[in-house]
Formats: C-alpha cells, sequence, structure tokens
C-alpha cells in the first residue's frame, strides 16, 4: 500500500480499530497487514502497523521522553536508535524543547504530536489514524496532518484514517463556543427564557462554595433585575468531544450588582453539553473562583 492514505467514515461502534490490530477476530474475511495474516501471523503483521488511537494513551506523570522510549523497548528498538528516532520526532512536530516535561504539562493538540511520534517510531509500514482529532482545534488539526503527510513523503507509508465527516469535526466546536456566547450575552440582559432555551430540563450547576442549582433556580437567578452583570468574558475555551457529549472548559471573567453591592471574581469554569435528539443543550456546569 505504499503512497495511498485512505479516510474512511465507518459507522460510530464498527470496531474497525479493534480488527486491525487484532483485538477482534473478523467473523468473515480476512486482514491482511503487509501482506501478513492477522488471523495466523498477527504478532509479525503487528510489527509493521503504527497506530494512535482516538482516545488518549499517554502516562501523564511520565516526561515526554520517557513515553516514548517506554514504547521503544516494547517494540525492542536499540537504545541508540530510539533516543536518536525520539530527538528527530519530537523537533520534526515542534516538541524539541518538551522532551523533559510531563506529558500533563501539554496542550491536547501536543499530547497527540506526542502520540504520533510514538505510532512513528518503529517505522510501520501501516499507520492507523483512529479519529486522532476530535476535539483539536484547527491549527492542532492541521500540525497533525501535515506531520504524517512528511512521514508518508519520506517513507512512502500508508496511511489509514479513520475519521468523523470532517465537516462535524471542523464546525461542532465553532457551535458549542457560540452557544456560550449566547448565554453570556443572556445574562448580561438578565434574558432568563434565553438561558432557559440552552439548558437540559434536568441540569445542575454546582459553584465555587459549592451552592447546587437546578434549572429553574438557574433560570431564575438570570432573570432577577437585582443580580446586574456588567461585564462576563470567556477565554481560553477548548472542547473535547465525547460521543455525543462535549466538554468545554475555560477562564472567566465577571463583575457586576448583585443586591446593591459590587462584586468582580475570576476563575476556572467546566461546561458540559449533550446532543439531545439533534440539539445541542448544557446538562452540567461548574466554577471555580480564583483567590485575589
Amino acid at each position: 500500500m505504499p503512497h495511498f492514505k485512505n479516510a474512511v467514515a465507518p459507522p460510530l461502534g464498527t470496531g474497525l480499530g479493534g480488527l486491525l490490530t487484532g483485538l477482534f477476530v473478523p467473523d468473515e474475511g480476512e486482514v491482511r497487514i503487509a501482506g501478513r495474516s492477522m488471523r495466523t501471523h498477527a504478532v509479525q503483521a503487528l510489527r509493521d502497523i503504527g497506530v494512535v488511537f482516538q482516545q488518549m494513551s499517554l502516562d501523564l506523570d511520565l516526561s515526554v521522553r520517557a513515553n516514548l522510549m517506554f514504547h521503544a523497548d516494547l517494540h525492542g528498538l536499540p537504545r541508540a536508535d530510539a533516543r536518536s528516532r525520539i530527538v528527530q520526532g519530537c523537533q520534526g512536530a515542534g516538541l524539541g524543547d518538551d522532551l523533559e516535561r510531563p506529558v500533563r504539562e501539554l496542550s491536547g493538540g501536543n499530547r497527540r504530536k506526542v502520540e504520533l511520534v510514538r505510532a512513528l517510531l518503529h517505522r510501520p509500514a501501516l499507520l492507523l489514524m483512529d479519529e486522532p482529532t476530535v476535539g483539536l482545534d484547527p491549527k492542532s488539526r492541521r500540525d497533525l496532518l501535515a506531520t504524517v503527510q512528511a512521514d508518508v513523503a519520506a517513507r512512502a507509508s500508508a496511511v489509514l484514517w479513520a475519521m468523523i465527516p470532517f465537516l462535524a469535526v471542523a464546525q461542532e466546536p465553532t457551535k458549542i463556543i457560540a452557544m456560550e456566547n449566547l448565554w453570556n450575552r443572556a445574562e448580561l440582559n438578565n434574558d432568563g427564557p434565553a438561558v432557559q432555551l440552552l439548558l437540559a430540563d434536568d441540569f445542575v450547576m454546582t459553584v465555587a462554595e459549592g451552592t447546587l442549582y437546578n434549572k429553574a433556580q438557574m433560570v431564575a437567578s438570570v432573570a432577577d433585575k437585582t443580580y446586574r452583570p456588567l461585564a462576563l468574558q470567556s477565554s481560553d475555551l477548548v472542547v473535547h468531544y465525547y460521543g455525543n457529549t462535549a466538554v468545554l472548559t475555560g477562564a472567566y471573567y465577571e463583575k457586576g450588582i448583585d443586591k446593591g453591592k459590587s462584586w468582580e471574581r475570576r476563575g476556572r469554569f467546566t461546561d458540559t453539553w449533550m446532543n439531545l435528539n439533534g440539539r445541542w443543550q448544557c446538562i452540567a456546569s461548574h466554577f471555580s473562583v480564583k483567590p485575589k
């Protein structure tokens, strides 16, 4: 399969990655990797495949270098070759200065780059990308694709890219962020009915001091005219997708007047959205307050 890169959009739950990596045995037909049957020569076939999984699979507490060296050891790479390939791969992915950093400190996009470098360490003939761009921002998606394209050009490797439809990947994060902005605007205008449309019936919110609000209480607090927000801003927004659920994290700043008293605060928040019958609604929210 040299020089070819294919993208497939299988129905959710088909287990394509499991078939290609030997986790499942097909009821009919045969899977061959580089000419070797996964049914009769699985070990040899798996030597020629690299995988970037849909879910992140790095050890967050280990450094980038330690994660990659562990993978190289599993494949039996000589230490000198492994060290050279790790440096070369990370520099090519823009991670040259992050080799000693714990993976926990990296952004979602850079963690994906580490996983791609790891998948290519043993120079596989076939690279399987199992929905690797879900939840990534546009720049991180472009960087990931550029690294894959460079490997194909350099080694004539084959790539099988399993993905949900591209437009859905590109548009959904924008949609979630747009609804967050609508929520902010509704609060600034004391528009309770607008907030009501954005929240699921079983919505819950926990605030910094531990108070729990349901949907009715949240809508009532927004509509309360003694509560007058003067500024409400969100930043550092990141959307992660898990099936029909989206988790948005970010920072916020707000100030206003509540029952005649001025207030101002900033911190971080997490909002969980779910696609319910084709319509995104927020089901849970939590925010923390940064100490002054």
